[in-house]
């Protein structure tokens, strides 16, 4: 069983705590990171708990920092996900169920409701609601933060046409439909027989929060109403300081009883001493000159591509020399 992530310097933290997670339940499953950044260099002291590490611009993109270019650091990394479970499709050739984790996620128990889901269905999605409210419709029916995958033709090809989707259209574009790599996926269902797993779980976040109620049982295991919490998605976690009253503030302001408070306490405890991660710069937010990139500069690339046809590598521009243009 091969589990895949990605991710950027200041989210190592994240990642760690993720394959700790993973290590705990499989300790005999394989890690693939994809790291979006220049070198490993900053992964080296945890670099043991990943069985693989790629670098973005070693998975096979045709012109690489010109596609990097094109997106924001939350657009960058998204882009990426159907390239790296292909490459791991490959670099593990005997393995046949892949499993894809955002590193803002936590295993709380084993997840062999997913795996058997995969001896009957290709392609596995977890929902963001079992009740969709617009709100949510309108980034996505499923998150792509989770997702499974069983090695077959039609996984094969669902990963051609979402690789071809995240090369051109993974922008931050909700008024044009466009949600980074999530909203591609509310046609695979009917595209590529992808099953929208019913588990209450699973992808326990907070945009869900409203609807699944968190216990503990009389032998101390988180409970989702009434079913074991196998996967919590700690979604915005570095960004909230105060995570409790952002989840709290969800999409519906949610009452936070004592097993959720104890939940995340445990997580933000021990998250604690990696939050230095969460201030490191990502390499693809400057020029060579060492120059911020502007916003205004990767929009002008990403929607003039006929005008910087012959730019190879855009980083060795300026933002002067997008914004004249």
């Amino acid at each position: 069983m091969i589990f895949c992530s990605v991710t950027t310097n200041n989210h190592l933290g994240l990642a760690v705590m993720m394959a700790c997670s993973i290590k705990q339940y499989y300790p005999g499953a394989k890690i693939v990171l994809c790291l979006v950044e220049e070198n490993k260099s900053m992964l080296a002291p945890y670099m043991s708990l990943f069985d693989d590490v790629v670098l973005a611009k070693n998975l096979g993109f045709p012109q690489f920092y010109r596609h990097i270019f094109k997106h924001s650091e939350i657009e960058g990394p998204c882009s990426c996900k159907a390239r790296l479970m292909q490459y791991a499709f490959k670099r593990f050739p005997n393995e046949s169920k892949y499993i894809y984790t955002d590193t803002d996620l936590m295993l709380y128990g084993d997840v062999s409701e997913l795996l058997d889901a995969l001896d009957v269905y290709p392609i596995i999605l977890t929902p963001h609601n079992f009740q969709p409210k617009p709100v949510v419709i309108r980034h996505g029916v499923f998150n792509a933060g989770l997702f499974a995958l069983r090695k077959s033709p039609a996984a094969k090809r669902f990963l051609k046409w979402w690789a071809h989707k995240l090369d051109t259209s993974c922008y931050l574009d909700v008024e044009k439909g466009i949600n980074a790599d999530q909203k591609w996926l509310d046609h695979v269902p009917s595209m590529f027989g992808g099953y929208s797993f019913p588990h209450p779980g699973y992808n326990v976040g907070p945009w869900n929060m409203n609807e699944r109620f968190i216990t503990i049982s009389d032998t101390g295991v988180f409970l989702v109403n009434g079913q074991p919490l196998k996967v919590f998605h700690f979604s915005s976690v570095l960004k909230n300081p105060d995570y409790v009253s952002f989840l709290q503030e969800g999409y519906e302001k949610t009452p936070i009883n004592d097993a959720t408070i104890m939940l995340v306490n445990g997580y933000l405890h021990e998250i604690s001493p990696l939050r230095g991660y969460y201030e490191l710069p990502w390499s693809y937010s400057f020029f060579h000159s060492g120059r911020p990139v502007m916003l205004k500069a990767r929009h002008k690339f990403r929607y003039r591509p006929h005008v910087f046809a012959k730019v190879k590598n855009p980083y060795s521009k300026s933002n002067r020399f997008f914004l004249r243009r």
